[in-house]
């Protein structure tokens, strides 16, 4: 051990006593720099980690709202582009203005957690879908395939969104709260309200028409088969989100009521109003 330390002994043996206390104090400061540097690093990873989520957050609800108009444009749309409904057209033609309103909002968003531009690329692809679908207007001729028709749009957004969540940090976040509620949203309130939005359209179409054919017959027992399975698996996710911590419960234990209960009035509404009645008189 002497032969170890002996340089530094002849050296602290050879300095003056000014150098020598000085010395000291540079060894004692060299770690509380480096300690120092790698907390304030630390910090500034975390602040970077925050900003990019609030960023993700933004866009999220942005894109949530585009989803949303983009399902009142299909129903109001299908029904309008095959029966020719005058407040129906005039209706999807203003929802038509609005989601193109949305996307250039979308694209004006601070997106710094989207270092390689994939989820620029992404939304460049939701524009170019939305203009191909309102430049074809394509007449499918019959209800289902007309409702089809937007679901490569729709599935986009749904893609954006995922994105936007990973890409920001949202769906990483190391919380058990938030991992249940991105799982809550990605997996089961995006695929139920396009659920409820196409009970809509159904519905809409069948109260044109009068009558219920064959086609839409099938689709309204398609429709309420899901409502009622996408019911119990939403039911069973929102348990365990709500358990998970009081504070999730406490706000969102109302809406999450609402939420299960709305699947179970839509599926139950279409037997009561559309299914079991031969001929659907307008209210």
């Amino acid at each position: 051990m002497k032969q170890i330390l002996w340089p530094a002994i002849r050296l602290m043996n050879q300095l003056k006593m000014v150098y020598k206390f000085a010395l000291i104090s540079v060894l004692f400061l060299l770690p509380i720099l480096a300690l120092g540097y790698s907390l304030v690093s630390q910090l500034y990873t975390d602040i970077r980690t925050v900003e990019h989520e609030l960023e993700g957050v933004e866009v999220v609800g942005q894109a949530t709202n585009l989803y949303r108009m983009a399902l009142d444009y299909r129903d109001y749309r299908a029904t309008a582009k095959l029966r020719g409904i005058g407040r129906l057209e005039q209706a999807s033609l203003d929802l038509r203005i609005r989601v193109k309103n949305a996307l250039a909002e979308l694209e004006t968003l601070p997106m710094g957690f989207d270092t390689n531009g994939d989820l620029r690329k992404q939304l460049a692809e939701l524009q170019a879908s939305w203009k191909t679908i309102v430049e074809e207007d394509v007449n499918q001729m019959s209800l289902a395939p007309q409702l089809v028709y937007f679901e490569t749009f729709l599935a986009k957004v749904e893609t954006f969104v995922t994105s936007a969540m990973q890409l920001s940090g949202i769906s990483l976040d190391a919380s058990r709260e938030m991992q249940f509620l991105v799982s809550l949203s990605g997996g089961h309130l995006l695929p139920s309200a396009n659920l409820i939005s196409r009970a809509r359209g159904a519905a809409i179409f069948a109260l044109v028409e009068g009558r219920m054919s064959f086609d839409v017959s099938d689709l309204v027992n398609e429709i309420y088969d899901r409502a009622s399975t996408i019911s119990i698996a939403a039911h069973s996710q929102l348990e365990v989100t709500l358990n998970a911590s009081p504070l999730i419960r406490q706000r969102l234990g109302a809406q999450a009521e609402d939420f299960t209960a709305t699947l179970l009035k839509v599926r139950n509404h279409l037997q009561e109003h559309v299914v079991s009645p031969m001929v659907l008189e307008m209210p």
